[in-house]
């Protein structure tokens, strides 16, 4: 199965070199997209969901770390309410919600209203064997796909 813990662990010990300083300069290719709701699996304390936010779109973040949620927010001076629903956590604060919680438990709530989806390196991060699991779990939870960007590498 996905372990949580290792990703948890290098929150808490702060080793997440992957975490980029700046927004990524791909998204700019989607800069004169009309406005949707993102789905941004993994998200960490992206900058990528404050790009997106700044050209008018809504942003849903899953996250299993609360050290990268709680980062987020303080981070950019980002004022926010936590409640729990179920076993998450939801930050909400200036139009940008984060559920912080295993991403595979995410369901219809979860993803409401959702019709795009951007994965910088989510997919990446999974192991291989895990990855079809993720592609069907958005498959099955995103809809009306409107907008797709999805970044990956070959090795």
């Amino acid at each position: 199965m996905h372990d949580l813990d290792f990703w948890k662990n290098k929150w808490e010990k702060g080793e997440i070199a992957f975490h980029g300083a700046k927004p990524n300069l791909h998204l700019n290719y989607i800069k004169d997209l009309s406005p949707q709701k993102f789905m941004v699996p993994l998200c960490g304390k992206s900058l990528d969901m404050l790009w997106l936010k700044a050209q008018g779109h809504a942003v849903v973040g899953i996250e299993l770390s609360t050290v990268a949620c709680d980062a987020f927010f303080a981070e950019n001076e980002i004022p926010y309410q936590k409640q729990t629903v179920n076993s998450f956590t939801i930050y909400e604060g200036s139009g940008i919600t984060i559920w912080c919680g295993d991403f595979f438990q995410t369901d219809e709530k979860t993803w409401k209203g959702c019709t795009a989806l951007y994965d910088r390196a989510a997919l990446i991060a999974l192991p291989p064997d895990l990855r079809p699991k993720y592609v069907q779990h958005i498959l099955k939870n995103l809809g009306q796909i409107q907008t797709l960007l999805l970044e990956t590498i070959d090795y």
